[in-house]
């Protein structure tokens, strides 16, 4: 029985690592993780909120789909680098035709300046072109 376990444990160690590795060698997240926090407020109840940290690689999408029937919002997260990505769009719209109420968070701000060199009026576009396409897919 123990060195079944040791098999079963060393078995799961070497997944892990695996996508670990993979992880690590796509720059991209495998699987999604859920971080949960309570929020005390002096006055009145405190909350309970719940994040779930969806894959951002297209084959992954499902998850994003799936993680949404759970939720009672979304946080859309735009890389002002690569702007508004297909993923993007239907997580979106599928969070839109669900009624949840959906914050906007433009990421990565710092790659336009240390990748791109762009000036911070170049940057401001960036943001309002991003603006301009979600509200495009709200329209």
């Amino acid at each position: 029985m123990k060195n079944i376990l040791n098999r079963k444990l060393i078995s799961i160690v070497h997944i892990l690592f695996i996508i670990f590795f993979i992880e690590q060698q796509r720059k991209t997240t495998l699987k999604g993780s859920l971080a949960t926090l309570l929020f005390f407020r002096k006055k009145g109840k405190s909350c309970v909120t719940s994040f779930f940290d969806c894959p951002g690689h297209p084959e992954f999408f499902d998850q994003t789909i799936n993680s949404l029937s759970l939720s009672d919002g979304s946080i859309v997260i735009v890389d002002i680098a690569e702007g508004v990505l297909l993923r993007t769009k239907l997580g979106l719209r599928t969070s839109i035709l669900a009624s949840f109420p959906v914050i906007l968070v433009v990421n990565a701000l710092d790659r336009m300046v240390i990748e791109y060199n762009s000036s911070p009026r170049e940057i401001f576009i960036k943001i309002v072109q991003i603006i301009d396409d979600l509200n495009f897919i709200l329209g």
